[in-house]
């Protein structure tokens, strides 16, 4: 914990990204509450539509939750410089963060809705409305 007694996110990110077997005791430690969390959020907005942010969607069984899956996929260099400028980190620790997770393979065999996020913004954001109009969404 951080001296104010919030999540030291770094602290735990080292430790649950050292190895497969730590990222899986993380998932199965912290997923469950999170689902249960979603189906809570369900329930309150009853008609209006949800947008999960999810990166371990189909890990929790959260996808069974979703009318329609879209994986937002980019390079691994691209990745690797977001992660780095984002979390402040080393080549080394933002590495060991990519390889805890799967493989764009896994999320392509998924889902049939891919958007890929190598360029800016404002171009991600139209292709996600457009796909979002193309799916019935407002």
């Amino acid at each position: 914990l951080n001296p104010d007694g919030s999540l030291n996110r770094a602290v735990l990110a080292g430790k649950a990204f050292s190895s497969k077997e730590n990222t899986e005791l993380l998932n199965r430690t912290v997923l469950p509450s999170v689902v249960e969390l979603i189906k809570e959020k369900i329930e309150e907005t009853e008609n209006d539509k949800i947008l999960l942010d999810a990166p371990t969607l189909y890990e929790s069984g959260a996808d069974s939750l979703c009318d329609a899956v879209c994986v937002i996929l980019s390079r691994e260099e691209t990745r690797l410089v977001r992660i780095m400028e984002r979390d402040n980190m080393d080549v080394a620790s933002a590495t060991l963060r990519m390889s805890a997770g799967k493989e764009d393979s896994y999320y392509k065999s998924k889902t049939r809705h891919i958007l890929y996020n190598d360029k800016d913004e404002q171009t991600l954001k139209q292709e996600f409305l457009s796909l979002l109009n193309s799916l019935g969404g407002n």
